[in-house]
């Protein structure tokens, strides 16, 4: 799992999102993706489902250039971001 943050207290902008990775039960990968403010109000969600783990990294890799791009920064680095980063 990956989170990142993006805080501005200028903007009163307090967003985190997190990025995350497992097997389903009857196969194929699911990528999860949530996003809210840090405090967990309003959190959103959404389902990736890929019939391969590097489909499935390929995709974690694109939100993250993505949110990086916005500014968000890396709060907490697991397994998931050394296998994107080994890609």
């Amino acid at each position: 799992m990956i989170v990142l943050d993006s805080i501005a207290p200028e903007d009163s902008r307090y967003r985190q999102y997190v990025i995350g990775i497992q097997n389903c039960l009857f196969g194929g990968v699911d990528l999860t993706t949530s996003w809210g403010r840090v405090d967990g109000s309003r959190l959103q969600r959404r389902e990736y489902w890929f019939a391969t783990e590097d489909e499935a990294l390929a995709k974690a890799r694109s939100v993250l250039r993505t949110r990086m791009r916005h500014n968000y920064q890396v709060i907490s680095e697991g397994p998931l971001f050394e296998r994107i980063q080994a890609q």
